[in-house]
Formats: C-alpha cells, sequence, structure tokens
C-alpha cells in the first residue's frame, strides 16, 4: 500500500506543478495587460478569455491534487466521535458513493465536450474552439474521479488492516518515512 500511495503522491505532485505553470500564465498575462493598458494605452486583445481559459485549466488540474492532499473542508463531528475502525468503514463507503457520483459528473462534462466539438463552438474575442476547454474540465474531473476511486481503495485497505492514514502530511507516511520517498 505504501508503494500505492506513494506513486500517487508522485502523481498529484507532477499535476500540481503542471497547474502552477498555467497559474503562472494568468499571472503573467494579468500583469502584462495591466502593463499595457496603463503605459501604452493598449491592452492585450483577448487577455479576459485568455486569463479566463488559463483559470479553468488551472482549477481543474488542481482539483485531484486538492482532494489527494484533504485540501478540502471536511466535517469530521461525528467521524470524531467514533472509533477509528468505524470511521475509516464510514469514510471507505463515503468515497464510494463519491466515486460513483464523480464518474456520472465526468461522463456528463465529456458529453459536454462531444458536444461542444460537434457544434464547433468558438470563444467571442479570440475564436478559440470552445470544446478544448471543456475537454479540459472533463479531463480533470476524470482525474479527480480516479484521486477519489485511490482514496477509497486505501481507506478500504486501511478499514481492513486498521492502518492509520493521514493524507495532511501529504504522503500518508510519518515525517521520517517521507524523507525516503
Amino acid at each position: 500500500m505504501k508503494k500505492f500511495i506513494s506513486a500517487a503522491y508522485k502523481c498529484w505532485n507532477a499535476l500540481s506543478t503542471f497547474a502552477c505553470v498555467f497559474l503562472f500564465l494568468n499571472m503573467a498575462i494579468i500583469i502584462a495587460n495591466i502593463i499595457m493598458r496603463r503605459f501604452f494605452g493598449t491592452p492585450i486583445y483577448g487577455s479576459t478569455e485568455l486569463v479566463s481559459y488559463a483559470s479553468l485549466t488551472t482549477a481543474a488540474i488542481a482539483l485531484s491534487q486538492n482532494e489527494w492532499f484533504g485540501g478540502n473542508i471536511r466535517m469530521t463531528l461525528i467521524l470524531e466521535t467514533i472509533g477509528k475502525k468505524a470511521s475509516q468503514i464510514i469514510t471507505f463507503f463515503v468515497y464510494i458513493f463519491c466515486s460513483v457520483a464523480f464518474i456520472y459528473v465526468s461522463w456528463l462534462l465529456v458529453g459536454q465536450a462531444s458536444a461542444a466539438f460537434s457544434k464547433a463552438d468558438i470563444s467571442t474575442d479570440l475564436h478559440m474552439p470552445i470544446f478544448i476547454f471543456k475537454t479540459i474540465l472533463a479531463v480533470g474531473f476524470i482525474i479527480l474521479t480516479i484521486c477519489i476511486i485511490c482514496k477509497a481503495i486505501v481507506y478500504g485497505y486501511a478499514a481492513k488492516t486498521g492502518e492509520e492514514i493521514n493524507f495532511r502530511l501529504r504522503t500518508g507516511f510519518t515525517e521520517e518515512e517521507t524523507k525516503n520517498v
């Protein structure tokens, strides 16, 4: 299980780095647009669209990384009052339910991307194909679904073995084990 968690950790870190590139691109476009508009009187044409699509790409890619490392808000009042084993079993079933729900959402997003492709929709200013960005969003949700399925596997394993899993350390390992990853 440690190899599985380690591989997932490396995957989500790579996605995080990829999302950082789009976030940097987003900031560069905003700063360049401000400078061009303020000092030269000519804003970058289509910068609003570029920033919107770069933000969409960043968010879509970062969703799974955020889920894996526990960046989402969790309601743990009930889980903290019951035993560790029962908490892990409940968490496992919640992740199974979420996996099914996100498979459905991903399927709907893929349908929207294919519909946009068949309609040949384009953006307003830059005339970029909309299906590309809908596809990026669908891929982001598919990766998020894979992440949720991976967490279901980890929590199922933890419920079976009684092992404690801590994603807040970013790997599920103790600090000493993290040095070896």
